[in-house]
């Protein structure tokens, strides 16, 4: 069937224009959408069953993690006590020492530990049962706690405990304060420089009667070291 072409092009702008005129008149019309296509885009349906089992998965999985996920810190307050165990005492702390040797808290330093030559020595470890030391200054040691003083006095100087004057090294001598003859033993807490004759003149007498200063001196910094031990006696008692 043949088509006529003039016939055929009178006809497109009538055609054209009747396209035209339906599309104005019809609403805008969306695509229909498949059931599939809505449940993607709404989300599939639930029946109430269906949602109070998803409620309670959701709260059971919250209290897990509630679980696991440690608490924040939070600051102590002032007032409340606190709960911790107390650490253990030291077995030094727990039992306080017995014998002048195990108190080496008392004769690791001098009572003149401001003074020349005392505060040079630095006290390096127990050994044997007694305390070394090394001098500042002074290469090699450790030394025992006389040979120490005296080399800290050979390289520092110092006065005589008793008279106050300056030691030359040939006048030097290391006293006992304590007799030896008294138990007494060769610790730094009862080691001062002195001239011969001083030492010579004290002797075995206590030193508050051979020079009552120096005897006030010595004893107040020894008193004091023993209350630092009375101390410690009631810090061990109360952490039993």
């Amino acid at each position: 069937m043949k088509h006529d072409p003039i016939a055929v092009a009178n006809s497109a702008p009538v055609a054209s224009q009747y396209a035209l005129q339906n599309k104005a008149q019809t609403p805008l019309q969306t695509p229909a959408q498949t059931p599939v296509q809505t449940a993607a885009l709404v989300g599939p349906q639930s029946s109430p069953q269906q949602s109070a089992n998803a409620v309670k998965q959701s709260a059971s999985q919250a209290a897990v993690k509630a679980a696991v996920k440690p608490a924040p810190r939070t600051a102590k307050s002032a007032s409340a006590p606190s709960l911790a165990k107390k650490p253990a005492p030291s077995a030094r702390t727990a039992n306080p020492p017995k014998t002048l040797s195990d108190a080496k808290l008392l004769i690791l330093h001098s009572p003149l530990y401001t003074e020349l030559p005392y505060r040079m020595l630095c006290f390096n470890e127990v050994k044997n049962g007694s305390p070394v030391y090394y001098v500042a200054g002074v290469e090699g040691g450790p030394w025992n706690s006389q040979n120490a003083l005296k080399k800290a006095h050979e390289k520092h100087g110092g006065n005589c405990f008793y008279c106050k004057k300056p030691v030359g090294i040939n006048e030097y001598s290391i006293d006992h304060v304590e007799a030896k003859q008294a138990g007494n033993i060769g610790h730094l807490h009862n080691l001062v420089i002195a001239h011969r004759l001083c030492n010579q003149r004290k002797g075995a007498d206590l030193i508050e009667y051979f020079n009552a200063d120096a005897g006030e001196k010595w004893l107040k910094e020894i008193q004091n070291r023993v209350n630092i031990r009375l101390a410690n006696i009631q810090k061990g008692k109360a952490a039993k």
